[in-house]
């Protein structure tokens, strides 16, 4: 069996689980989550220190890490950029009360593969962060509402998509400029869509996320989201498909 298959089977079984697993989430304290999260991050970590090796990868994490904590703690006590909202403890105990210590784990994911999927279509700088904080976007357009209605965090002021408020998306353009910005700067300058080997490596926890959450929001009738989330896991598995003969699926 190629190693397509193999994650096509294991995106697969992460949809049932998401779908099985939504009510759950949504009437219980939310344990183990905080391992999922950390567990499905992993593999995109690996593979960036495969490709950029160990200095620049832990540079990268350190970085990234550093802003999401800050990014998430500013808006969760100004309402700057997404809008006012808190976390509950579902992802894990709350930095100085403020953000879950998860975060990084599932920030991370989504900005490199967000910025994988833009470096394949784009070699100007400009429109390959451009583009990158876009596909951020799309995927927060599918996890947000499913996230935030299985209470991972509460909106103060919820807005008219499905509950999410429009400044949220707003927010998750300008902090995913920023990150993609910092990755590519502290990459000097290498767009990944281009210049890895595997592209598709980068862009694996993601693929695990997404097709969790996708079941989450099919479980919870969310329609559109729902589509957005078949879209995408359906954009990554193609990359994935076309480098199969490389054998650099996984």
């Amino acid at each position: 069996m190629s190693r397509f298959w193999l994650v096509f089977g294991l995106v697969f079984l992460l949809f049932v689980a998401g779908f099985t697993a939504a009510s759950w989430l949504k009437s219980s304290s939310g344990e183990g989550v905080w391992f999922f999260v950390v567990l499905s991050a992993l593999p995109s970590f690996y593979y960036l220190v495969k490709s950029a090796g160990l200095r620049r990868s832990v540079l990268i994490l350190f970085s990234l890490s550093a802003f999401s904590f800050f990014v998430e703690g500013f808006g969760v006590v100004s309402g700057f950029p997404y809008g006012f909202f808190s976390y509950t403890d579902k992802m894990g105990g709350l930095v100085f009360g403020l953000v879950p210590w998860t975060v990084p784990f599932a920030w991370i994911p989504l900005v490199l593969a967000s910025a994988t999927l833009a470096g394949l279509f784009f070699r100007n700088a400009f429109f390959f962060l451009a583009a990158s904080a876009v596909f951020l976007v799309l995927m927060n357009l599918m996890i947000d509402p499913a996230a935030s209605s299985v209470g991972l965090w509460v909106w103060s002021n919820p807005g008219a998509y499905y509950g999410v408020p429009a400044s949220n998306f707003a927010g998750w353009f300008a902090a995913g400029t920023v990150g993609s910005t910092m990755y590519y700067l502290l990459s000097k300058g290498n767009l990944p869509g281009k210049h890895q080997i595997a592209p598709a490596k980068l862009m694996f926890s993601a693929l695990l996320m997404l097709a969790f959450w996708t079941g989450i929001t099919v479980s919870l009738m969310l329609a559109f989201p729902a589509f957005l989330g078949f879209l995408m896991v359906g954009l990554i598995l193609r990359v994935f498909y076309q480098h199969r003969s490389r054998g650099s699926a996984v």
